[in-house]
C-alpha cells in the first residue's frame, strides 16, 4: 500500500478543535483527503470501509467517494486535502482508517502541528508532518510485513502469551529477557519482528483495551480498574488513557453508558 517514493502533495489543512458536529453528514472531496484525529471520536463510512475513529487513526478518502461522518466525542482534528503526483500501484492506495502504532511520535508531530497552525509558513510545516506520517506508515507496514512472512519464533510466542496473563502485574522487561538468556535490546527487536510492535507498546495496548472494557462492562472505581490493568492508580491511567485515546476515562464511560 505505502511507498517511500509516492509521498503525498498537501493542497489545504484546517486545524478544527472540539467540533461537536459536521456542518454536512456527508460531503465529496475532488483531492484526496486526511482526517488525522488528534483528540475525541467521530464514526465515519466511504467506499467498503466503516467504523470509529480516534486518536491514532488516520482516516482517508479517495477523490470523488462520498463520505459520511457523525461526531461521537468533540473532535480535534487536522483536515487536508492532498494530491500524489504519483499514485501507487493500486486503484486505491488508501481507503478508511489506518491506526498507527508508534502513538509517542505521533503526538509529538500533533503537537508541533498544532502550535504552528496559524504562524507563517505553517503549510510548509504541515506538509513535513504530513510526509512524517507517510514515512511512518511506510515503516509501520514494512515491520508488520516482515512479521508476517519471518519464521514463527516460538519464545517471543510464549513471552506474548506471558505478558496477556500478567497485565496486572509490573512487568520488567530485563527480568523477561534473562530469563530467556538474550538481551532486552534483542527481545525488542525478536519481539517487534514477530509482533509488529515493541513489548512496551503491546503491553500498553492491551492493558487499555482491558480499561477501555471494564470502564463500559462494569461500574468499579477508575482505582479499581487501574490495578487490575497494572497501573498504580486511577490518576495514572487517567493520564496515559487520555493520552492514548484523546478523552478522559470518565467521558468514555458516559459516552458508552445508555
Amino acid at each position: 500500500m505505502t511507498s517511500w517514493t509516492c509521498l503525498p502533495v498537501l493542497l489545504t489543512d484546517i486545524h478544527w478543535v472540539q467540533k461537536e458536529r459536521f456542518l454536512l453528514d456527508v460531503d465529496t472531496y475532488e483531492n484526496w483527503t486526511l482526517f488525522a484525529v488528534e483528540q475525541g471520536k467521530f464514526h465515519y463510512r466511504t467506499g467498503e470501509s466503516e467504523g470509529d475513529a480516534d486518536f491514532g487513526d488516520l482516516v482517508f478518502c479517495p477523490p470523488g467517494v462520498p463520505f459520511h461522518r457523525r461526531v461521537i466525542d468533540p473532535l480535534t482534528f487536522h483536515f487536508c486535502h492532498f494530491d500524489w503526483p504519483h499514485v501507487p500501484d493500486s486503484p486505491t492506495p488508501v481507503c478508511g482508517a489506518i491506526r498507527i502504532n508508534d502513538v509517542n511520535r505521533l503526538a509529538s508531530n500533533y503537537t508541533v502541528w498544532s502550535q504552528g497552525a496559524d504562524s507563517p509558513g505553517s503549510l510548509q510545516v504541515a506538509a513535513h508532518l504530513l510526509n512524517d506520517l507517510w514515512y511512518m506508515l511506510a515503516l509501520q507496514e514494512s515491520v508488520q510485513d516482515a512479521a508476517r512472512h519471518h519464521p514463527e519464533d516460538p519464545d517471543m510466542q510464549a513471552i506474548a502469551h506471558w505478558l496477556q496473563q500478567h497485565l496486572a502485574e509490573p512487568v520488567s522487561l530485563k527480568q523477561v529477557a534473562a530469563s530467556y538468556r538474550i538481551s532486552p535490546v534483542q527481545l525488542t527487536r525478536r519481539f517487534t519482528r514477530a509482533h509488529g510492535v515493541s513489548p512496551n507498546e503491546y503491553v500498553t495496548n492491551l492493558r487499555l483495551k482491558k480499561a477501555q472494557a471494564l470502564l463500559v462492562n462494569t461500574h468499579e472505581t477508575l482505582d479499581r480498574i487501574a490495578r487490575q490493568c497494572g497501573y498504580e492508580n486511577g490518576f495514572y491511567l487517567s493520564r496515559v488513557f487520555t493520552h492514548r485515546y484523546g478523552t478522559s476515562p470518565s467521558r468514555y464511560r458516559a459516552s458508552r453508558k445508555l
